[in-house]
């Protein structure tokens, strides 16, 4: 019984901690830009997730195998978002259009920015 509950707690924490990720992936899909995920913490976060999975699956340890193979997925997915926003410079333009004063074409709507003039 006492192996049950604390295998249970430490799966639903272990996949917590894979989770929390997600955030920063919603950011770096808006702003189309990674600077807020750092490449080394989604690569170890795989590479982990994916270790502790294979040897769960040797070792036949469902406690071990369920919460890491979910962050295992989640790793891998967050490397695919890396891969596909790392060259994105829009957030970069944004900035630059901001300090170059071009911000009411950015910020307000095309019907109030021809009557301000």
């Amino acid at each position: 019984m006492r192996i049950n509950v604390i295998g249970f707690l430490s799966t639903g924490l272990n996949i917590i901690m894979y989770i929390s990720p997600l955030g920063v992936m919603k950011t770096v899909v808006t702003t189309k830009s990674v600077e807020y995920m750092p490449f080394l913490l989604s690569f170890f976060l795989f590479l982990n997730g994916g270790i502790w999975t294979l040897y769960s699956v040797l070792v036949g340890d469902w406690f071990l195998g369920v919460p890491n193979g979910i962050g295992w997925l989640l790793g891998a997915v967050q490397l695919v978002i890396y891969a596909i926003y790392r060259n994105s410079n829009s957030s970069k333009q944004f900035v630059e259009d901001l300090e170059q004063g071009d911000q009411t074409e950015c910020l307000l709507p095309p019907s109030s920015s021809s009557t301000q003039e």
